[in-house]
């Protein structure tokens, strides 16, 4: 709907589904930009190395 926002939800969870962190971003981003951009972010974050 043109009159109202529209937002991105990134969750991460665990295998066993808890979650983890969210990211919210703008509803306009392409899927493949977000989540790439929440995985660079995450393994910096949590210092994830592969």
């Amino acid at each position: 709907r043109p009159d109202r926002v529209q937002v991105v939800i990134g969750l991460l969870m665990r295998q066993d589904g808890i979650p983890i962190a969210h990211e919210v971003l703008p509803g306009n981003t392409p899927d493949i930009e977000a989540f790439l951009g929440i995985i660079k972010r995450c393994k910096h974050r949590f210092n994830i190395r592969r």
